[in-house]
This record gives C-alpha cells, sequence and structure tokens, in this order.
C-alpha cells in the first residue's frame, strides 16, 4: 500500500493522451518545460513550466502538449497500479528523434 510510481515523460508538439480516467489512481502532474493543455473533469486550463495539478482517481482526464517543442512532464501515479506497462509502452510509440528535449 501506498506504493507510487514517478515518470519523466519528453512529449513532443501536439501530442496528447485520450480522454480517460484511472479506476484505482490519482495521477499528479508537473511541467517542467512547454506548455499543456489539461481537460480534468469540467476544467480546462494550460500549464507552463512550474505548474501542477492533481487528476484523482474516477474523473475523466486528458492532456495534450500545445507548445511548438518538446515539452517535458512530470507525471506521479498514487497507488502505483499497471501505470509503468502505459508508459512503457507510450514510450515505443514516440519517434526516435523526439525522445530527446
Amino acid at each position: 500500500m501506498g506504493d507510487w510510481s514517478m515518470f519523466e515523460a519528453i512529449v513532443p508538439t501536439q501530442y496528447g493522451v485520450p480522454l480517460h480516467l484511472h479506476e484505482s489512481q490519482e495521477e499528479w502532474f508537473w511541467v517542467l518545460s512547454g506548455k499543456f493543455k489539461f481537460e480534468v473533469g469540467d476544467d480546462l486550463g494550460e500549464l507552463s513550466a512550474g505548474g501542477s495539478l492533481l487528476a484523482p482517481r474516477q474523473i475523466p482526464h486528458r492532456w495534450q502538449n500545445v507548445d511548438g517543442s518538446n515539452g517535458r512532464l512530470v507525471i506521479l501515479a498514487q497507488p502505483a497500479g499497471l501505470l509503468e506497462t502505459f508508459f512503457d509502452e507510450l514510450y515505443r510509440f514516440t519517434p526516435e528523434q523526439d525522445r530527446k528535449s
């Protein structure tokens, strides 16, 4: 119990994830660089470097890099669940040239 996973994601411009929710995990985002559009439940907004937000469990959410270059996010999930597998798969679909900031 109390386990968590933390990832740094290098996100290509205009890339995002579809609307989804996690039954059992809270997901917290911290923007290291770039500008990201977030939708969490009925709330819409943009965050730049230094901004953070929480997507509570069972609340639909999505995000997208709306900057003109790669962005970087720290993503923390608690409890860890299967999110490590999700982000491993996400990395596989990121073009190799975009894996560097």
